[in-house]
Formats: C-alpha cells, sequence, structure tokens
C-alpha cells in the first residue's frame, strides 16, 4: 500500500500537490524520460552540497534527472540548487513549503521521480563517476535483483579517509544480514522504480530515522538484493550527520526492524526468536550480556546460519562464508556493544567457552582484541 499523501510542495515559487510536478516544474521538465532518477532530500546542506551536486553531474553515465526535495532550509541551500537547476536541465527542485522530515520528503521524492531506476545519494556524500554507470549495467543484467548499492569510504568532514567498507556482495549474505542489521548504505543504493509504482511500497513514515533498513526488508519480499564490490562510493561522516545528531533513536529503529524481519525471513524457527532478539538488543542497544547468555546466544546465530543455507540450497563454500560473517557480528554484538570487552575476566572465559565449541568465533574475538590492542599502543 503506498504510503499517505501529506503536505504540499512548492517548486520554484509554485504551490501544488505532491502527486506528481507541475507549475514550473513541470513546464521546464524535457520530454525525454530519463533511464535514472537521483534522489536527494535535503536540508541546510551548504557545507558540502557543491561538491555532491558536482559529483552527479560528473557521472560518465549521463541519462539521468538530478531531483533534490528541499526540506524548509534556511541556510543557502535554496540558492545553490536553484543556480544548478539554471545551468543543467537534468536538475528538478522541489520546495517543501512546511519541515516534513526525511521520511516524508523520501516519499515525495519517489512519487516525483520519472526514471526507471532511482538511485538514492545524501547532500553531504560524493559518488565516484562510474558509480550510475555500475549500476545501470548491473541492474539491466540480473532482473532479479530489485535493488544494488555499492561498497564504500568511510570520509570525515575533511573528505579525509577512514575506512572502507564491503559487505553483503552476494544476495544471500544481503538477505542473512538483513536480519541483524542494515546489509547495505542507503545513499549508494539503486533501485528498480517498479518496487514503489508497481508493488506499492513507500518509506514508513512511522520511522524519522533508520526507515531504509525496514525499506530494504521489505523489498525483499519482490526481489533479491546485493552490493557491488567495487568501492563506488564516499559516505561523509561528520558531527551534524544524522548517524551522529540521533544516534540512540537510528539505532532503536534497527533494533525494531532486525526483530520483525527474523521471524519474516525465518517463520519456522520461533524457538530462536527470543535469543535473536537479546542478541539484537546488545547489538543495536548495548544490552550488557553475561558469558552464559553470550555463549547460548552464539550457539543460536549459528544454528540459525546452518538453517538458512539450507533453506536457500547454499554450498559448503557459501556456507563457511556465511559463518565468517555471522562471527563479525558476534563479536561486534557481544563482545563490544555487550560489554565483554570491558571485563577481562568474563572476556577471557568468553574465548575459553567459544575455543571449546565455536574456534572460529574465538579466532575472531581475538582478532578484535589484537586490533584494539594495537589501537590503545599507537594512541600511548
Amino acid at each position: 500500500m503506498a504510503a499517505p499523501v501529506r503536505g504540499r510542495i512548492e517548486t520554484r515559487g509554485f504551490d501544488h500537490s505532491q502527486t506528481g510536478p507541475c507549475g514550473a516544474d513541470a513546464m521546464r521538465a524535457p520530454a525525454h524520460v530519463p533511464r535514472v532518477s537521483v534522489l536527494i532530500p535535503v536540508r541546510d546542506g551548504e557545507p558540502f552540497l557543491r561538491e555532491a551536486v558536482d559529483s552527479i553531474l560528473d557521472q560518465t553515465f549521463s541519462d539521468f534527472e538530478l531531483l533534490f526535495i528541499d526540506d524548509g532550509s534556511i541556510d543557502g541551500t535554496a540558492a545553490i540548487l536553484e543556480a544548478y537547476a539554471r545551468g543543467d536541465r537534468r536538475v528538478r527542485v522541489l520546495h517543501n513549503a512546511t519541515k516534513l522530515g526525511l521520511t516524508a520528503s523520501l516519499n515525495l521524492g519517489l512519487r516525483a521521480t520519472r526514471g526507471e531506476y532511482v538511485a538514492r545519494m545524501d547532500h553531504d556524500d560524493w559518488s565516484h563517476p562510474d558509480r550510475l554507470l555500475r549500476q545501470v549495467a548491473f541492474l539491466d543484467t540480473n532482473p532479479g535483483i530489485i535493488l544494488v548499492g555499492t561498497s564504500f569510504a568511510t570520509i570525515d568532514g575533511g573528505g579525509r579517509t577512514r575506512k572502507v567498507d564491503i559487505e553483503a556482495t552476494t544476495w544471500w549474505e544481503f538477505e542473512w544480514m538483513s536480519m541483524f542489521r542494515p546489509p547495505v548504505c542507503h545513499p549508494t543504493v539503486m533501485l528498480r522504480a517498479s518496487l514503489f509504482r508497481e508493488f506499492g511500497a513507500y518509506y514508513d513514515e512511522t520511522y524519522v530515522v533508520g526507515q531504509d533498513f525496514d525499506y530494504w526488508c521489505r523489498a525483499l519480499d519482490h526481489g533479491r538484493g546485493c552490493v557491488l564490490r567495487d568501492v563506488l562510493f564516499n559516505y561523509r561522516s561528520h558531527p551534524a550527520s544524522v548517524s551522529a545528531t540521533k544516534r540512540d533513536q537510528q539505532r532503536d529503529g534497527f533494533y525494531r526492524t532486525a526483530t520483525t524481519q527474523f521471524r519474516r525471513r525465518m517463520p519456522h524457527r520461533a524457538d530462536l526468536y527470543d535469543p535473536i532478539d537479546r542478541f539484537n538488543e546488545c547489538l543495536h542497544r548495548d544490552h550488557p550480556v553475561t558469558v552464559r547468555d553470550a555463549l547460548g546466544m552464539v550457539r543460536t546465530i549459528l544454528a540459525a546460519a546452518a538453517d538458512f543455507a539450507a533453506m536457500r540450497g547454499l554450498t559448503n563454500r557459501e556456507h563457511r562464508t556465511l559463518l565468517r560473517l555471522a562471527t563479525r557480528w558476534i563479536v561486534l554484538g557481544l563482545v563490544v556493544r555487550g560489554g565483554l570487552k570491558d571485563k577481562p575476566a568474563a572476556f577471557a572465559r568468553f574465548l575459553a567457552g567459544t575455543t571449546s565449541l565455536f574456534p572460529y568465533v574465538a579466532a575472531e574475538a581475538v582478532l578484535y582484541l589484537c586490533r584494539r590492542l594495537r589501537l590503545i599502543s599507537l594512541m600511548s
């Protein structure tokens, strides 16, 4: 069911309902229907906006429209966007008459897009020149894939690379990860417009933040998702970003989605729901865990991985890859966010228990400890 229509949009001084472009925007829109719509909601994005816009306008793939939803900016955002729109007919700017928030603005944007594919991006990020070309080619040749993201580098406010993330590159890794945490970085995604035009799948507006995780989980009811291995995107992390300013609210949304998604994907394993819920509470809410409970959660997650591998017909090699992926989350959820890392005696007992029962989990925990000790030594 489509999300409800809310509010109104102003486009270049005209006021109209959000059911579709009209007024000045419709009069200036070219007759050509682009293959890709790049959707960027923004509010007060002046500091990094030009860099983001230029990264799209400089793409090697040129058959796109660049659609901005300005959600009541009070800085120089509107003027910057209007200047770009005057200089390039591919740029469209819709202004919310009142602030609607990110989720409602995303849904407004989806309704206003015209492309066969919709690529997401945020106003403070940067797409590599071949990003759209690579994603369009992948969707063209893989009709069973409903959405595809890219691997990405996390940069700081000054543009310096802090880390590189490459995960969930296959459809089965993507589905498995979706039961615990977001399987793809939101602004890297390109999706088929049929997801909302034919299936009526829009962002759930009860989510103020974290709406993307829920959306990807529901999208998997209509096709598969995956992530390109190549790094084609720079994701900017800075003090004013949503993930920084609304971190707790975002992680509460992630917990809500993860618990729902596990039930959706594993309806026959009600016996695993409680321990999986408790693990997700550690992962997303930093809930403290005892060694006994931690070992029980490890056993549950690995049992779920084996069941998932059998259900999806994975090979032995793919199952081993799935286990390696699962162990990284186990260490993140139980050792890091569950607090075992801060209790040397408990951490030692956890290592002893996993060494005898789940040696690959123990190995990942030791690797984490080594990385942490190296970081401490470098800082001292």
